[in-house]
């Protein structure tokens, strides 16, 4: 069984903090969770246009993998997700 270090109410300056992080602690993978908060906007992020690849060597070289994305919102229910359903598959194809 592979662990995964989520992201979810965790407040650290980045996401390579938060990478360190788990691999220090041993985790196999990086559930992020709410690709709208803080963590996910800087220049580390691998969630930034500007340069994913650099972002995802970085996460290969702690032995580190994406495995989720979770949303801070239920999608369905009633309501029309459809906009924040895009920039979730989005965001899963530049992780890829």
């Amino acid at each position: 069984m592979k662990l995964a270090f989520s992201t979810k109410d965790v407040k650290t300056a980045s996401f390579i903090e938060m990478c360190d992080t788990a691999a220090y602690y041993g985790f196999d993978g990086i559930e992020i969770y709410d690709i709208d908060s803080p963590q996910f906007s800087g220049q580390d992020s691998p969630l930034v246009i500007r340069n994913p690849a650099d972002a995802r060597r970085k996460l290969l070289n702690r032995k580190l993998e994406f495995c989720a994305l979770k949303p801070p919102f239920h999608i369905g229910g009633g309501e029309d997700c459809t906009a924040a359903f895009a920039e979730y598959a989005d965001a899963a194809d530049r992780l890829r």
